[in-house]
């Protein structure tokens, strides 16, 4: 509704926002900015943020967007465990499926960030590759329903 009445280029600005550009950036790829400095572009741009129809219209698309990779998210979890309790499913098959699950959880993620004693975080993942697949299961199911 609050579309009709944005002008052609103040879509485009707010579909920039969605897309991640922050406000200068967006700025620039909807309007014509070749004469303009960098803080008259700034400046302009904080003024589109405080627009009550376009700054709607941008916390809109962004709550859509936000809405659509929450529910892509989880049906890609549902997916990836559908395939881990297939035992029917190649071995292969289940263990990228896990390992993909996996990835929602710090402690397995590729990218680790150490401060402080290291010698707990290596004893609690020793501990964490000794659990039951039952449990992780149940600690996916868990972190599913948060």
């Amino acid at each position: 509704m609050a579309d009709r009445l944005l002008t052609a280029k103040q879509c485009a600005y707010r579909d920039a926002r969605v897309s991640g550009l922050g406000p200068s950036d967006s700025y620039r790829h909807a309007y014509d900015v070749r004469n303009m400095s960098a803080n008259a572009i700034s400046v302009e741009a904080a003024h589109l943020e405080k627009h009550p129809i376009l700054s709607l219209a941008v916390t809109s698309a962004q709550a859509r967007v936000t809405e659509s990779v929450v529910r892509n998210a989880s049906d890609i979890s549902r997916a990836a465990w559908a395939i881990i309790e297939n035992e029917d499913a190649p071995a292969s098959a289940r263990v990228a499926a896990l390992h993909l699950e996996s990835k929602r959880f710090r402690e397995y993620s590729e990218k680790h960030e150490v401060s402080g004693d290291i010698h707990y975080r290596i004893e609690a993942l020793k501990i964490m590759a000794q659990i039951p697949l039952e449990d992780v299961k149940a600690m996916g199911e868990r972190a599913r329903r948060r």
